[in-house]
Order: structure tokens, then C-alpha cells, then sequence
């Protein structure tokens, strides 16, 4: 498994977790690491891509002290951008946010 200690998910067991991607998407994230380390993947509904969008506006607007941000390749970014980022929470929770 490749080192994903500097990335957002640290020492995370991603083999045995499900990532939910955008349909059109499964078939590029099996081929893509980190990605294609997690051990199943789910198609996002459409009703959840609209959540996220929601959830991304609110994290516009909140102080980014109490939380970071990663691209799609697990790399720390100082603000979302658009596409795919995750925000990792100081509690240890993850989101994962596309910004259009």
C-alpha cells in the first residue's frame, strides 16, 4: 500500500472503507491512488451531490481554523477549489466537498 501519512488520511485503514464518488466517476477512482487503495466504492445519488454542494457553501463562510483542506490527490490545500477536495475536521471526521 502506498504511504499515506501526508496525506488526508493519515494512518486511515482505507482498504476495508467505502468511498461514494459521482457515478461517472467509479471506474477512475478504482485506477487513481489513493483511491484506488479504499476497498469498495459507492455511486453518489443525486440528492447527496446536492448536499455536498450545500455543505461546501457553508465551509465558505466558517473560519478555516477548525479544519484543513486536501485535493482529490490527498495534498493539503489552503482553501476548496474547485472539483473534488476533502475537508478533514479537528475532531477526525472527513468530508468530501465538489465545488463546480
Amino acid at each position: 500500500m502506498p504511504e499515506t501519512s501526508n496525506t488526508a488520511f493519515g494512518s486511515s485503514s482505507v482498504a476495508s472503507a467505502t468511498l461514494h464518488v459521482p457515478a461517472a466517476s467509479i471506474e477512475a477512482y478504482k485506477v487513481t491512488e489513493p483511491w484506488s487503495e479504499f476497498g469498495s466504492f459507492v455511486a453518489l445519488t443525486e440528492d447527496e451531490i446536492v448536499g455536498i454542494k450545500e455543505i461546501e457553501k457553508e465551509q465558505r463562510t466558517k473560519d478555516n481554523k477548525d479544519c484543513e483542506f486536501y485535493d482529490i490527490q490527498g495534498r493539503k490545500a489552503t482553501e476548496l477549489r474547485r472539483g473534488l477536495n476533502i475537508i478533514r475536521y479537528f475532531d477526525g471526521t472527513r468530508r468530501k466537498v465538489l465545488l463546480k
